[in-house]
């Protein structure tokens, strides 16, 4: 481990968790395929703390066979079984508050890493007809990494397979394969908007998304589902994964991945495994809370006479405003390419951004990539805007 990071943890103590399917026995491991390659170090504006914490993946024990920190999934769909979560590792007390977090860190890092192998494999099963919100959106990212995931050269035929939620059908296309940091960015976009769908169920109105993750809602919805009848403990924390996923003193995803920190370059497929196996294990929400699913909900919503703004309404309306460019070309390739240029060459944008919102701006004129668009060339603004005011 890097000098000064994590020299106060006894990495040893802690066995990282195993992966065990929910109702099976442990089978003997399958030499799993090759990620993509490592950066050699870390060009992202971390901290050495953040950084060991965020992008080592190299010092996990494949050999643990404590069945207490073994992971668990769903057989019929490949999520996470909340209700046989392991307990989270406790922090250490070591004096930085970055490092006192490393143990739950690296029970995320391993996670993660068999996150991907399972994407790989095809054991995680997202669908585009998922009531949860933004389903569709998330097959097509699961299908991204999972070709990331074994190596596969990105195909240039064209395709007909829609990405964005309720789009109108559009003509074939060329479409090109989402990158490792665009699929951790969205799923966690789609991990925080089904959280909060969960929460605003109850009638429960602008959440924080530390209130979210920390309310006994989001827990009971996690851990609670009809088809199973086994009990499960009064006192299992369901929630810890994605809180500390999310927090600032552990892997902080959002906040590394939305404010510009982490480079696209350094978005490793293992994070983006992980982000997309916690938004796919998000349930939807139940009775009153299925008007709350977003742009794949078929439901209408209303205001209950009290003028509360559900999350649907406030889509809705925000729509109805900007409308979606429904996966359509609004430029010819030429003129798509050229933007592309203009916008890699930009003294504005830092080094490590130039190309991602190149190739963004690109996939937006010519594909209508609205998402990807977002994910990278707003964050790259923002990370543009900071470097520009730390100078001045």
């Amino acid at each position: 481990m890097r000098a000064g990071a994590a020299s106060a943890v006894d990495v040893a103590a802690t066995r990282p968790p195993r992966v065990v399917a929910r109702g099976s026995r442990a089978a003997p491991r399958a030499s799993p395929p090759r990620p993509m390659s490592r950066p050699a170090a870390p060009t992202s504006p971390l901290s050495p703390e953040v950084a060991e914490m965020l992008l080592r993946f190299d010092d996990d024990d494949d050999d643990d066979d404590d069945e207490t920190t073994a992971w668990r999934f769903e057989e019929d769909t490949g999520a996470i079984d909340w209700r046989r979560a392991p307990p989270c590792p406790p922090p250490s007390s070591a004096s930085s508050r970055t490092v006192a977090r490393s143990e739950p860190a690296r029970a995320l890092r391993r996670l993660a890493t068999v996150s991907l192998r399972r994407v790989a494999r095809g054991e995680l099963r997202s669908r585009a007809d998922d009531e949860a919100a933004h389903g569709p959106l998330l097959e097509r990212l699961h299908r991204d990494l999972r070709a990331i995931a074994n190596d596969e050269k990105e195909e240039e035929e064209e395709e007909e397979e829609e990405e964005l939620d309720d789009a109108p059908a559009a003509a074939p296309r060329r479409r090109r394969r989402r990158s490792s940091y665009v699929i951790l960015a969205l799923s966690l976009a789609i991990l925080e908007r089904r959280v909060a769908d969960l929460y605003v169920a109850d009638g429960a109105r602008s959440p924080l998304l530390s209130e979210v993750l920390a309310s006994s809602r989001v827990a009971e919805a996690l851990t609670t589902r009809a088809d199973v009848e086994d009990d499960v403990e009064d006192d299992v924390d369901a929630t810890w994964p994605l809180r500390m996923a999310l927090d600032p003193r552990c892997l902080n995803l959002r906040n590394v991945t939305w404010h510009g920190f982490l480079l696209p370059a350094d978005a490793r497929p293992e994070l983006a495994a992980l982000a997309l196996t916690l938004a796919a294990s998000i349930p939807p929400p139940r009775g009153r809370g299925r008007r709350g699913g977003g742009l794949n909900s078929k439901t209408t919503a209303t205001d209950g006479g009290d003028g509360t703004r559900d999350l649907e309404r406030c889509e809705r309306e925000l729509l109805a405003r900007a409308p979606s460019l429904g996966g359509s070309a609004i430029a010819d390739a030429d003129a798509a390419e050229r933007a592309r240029r203009v916008v890699a060459r930009s003294s504005f944008l830092p080094p490590g951004w130039r190309a991602p919102a190149g190739d963004a701006i690109e996939d937006l004129l010519r594909d209508g990539d609205d998402a990807s668009f977002v994910a990278v060339v707003a964050v790259a603004v923002e990370a543009a805007l900071r470097a520009t005011f730390a100078k001045d």
